[in-house]
């Protein structure tokens, strides 16, 4: 099973156009596993700096895209991509 976390920032218009994109995923891979966390753009920063220092990170993407053992796919269009 596939697992991926998917984190931005509200006010980010890739964030959306993701959203969409895992729902037409799930329908065609029900096996694909997403988690989905969407900060305040206010708290933003900070968070996405303590997740690239924890998985060790070094471009702090808006929206960044990782599988769950800590694989970084990267931002939206990366996730194209790669999917």
């Amino acid at each position: 099973m596939s697992s991926y976390i998917i984190q931005g920032s509200s006010g980010n218009s890739d964030l959306a156009k993701i959203e969409c994109l895992v729902e037409n995923i799930k329908v065609l891979d029900s096996e694909a596993d997403f988690q989905l966390v969407i900060k305040d753009d206010s708290d933003w920063n900070s968070h996405i700096e303590n997740v690239c220092r924890s998985y060790g990170f070094k471009v702090p993407y808006n929206p960044i895209i990782y599988k769950n053992n800590g694989e970084l796919i990267g931002n939206y269009k990366d996730f194209l991509n790669w999917s």
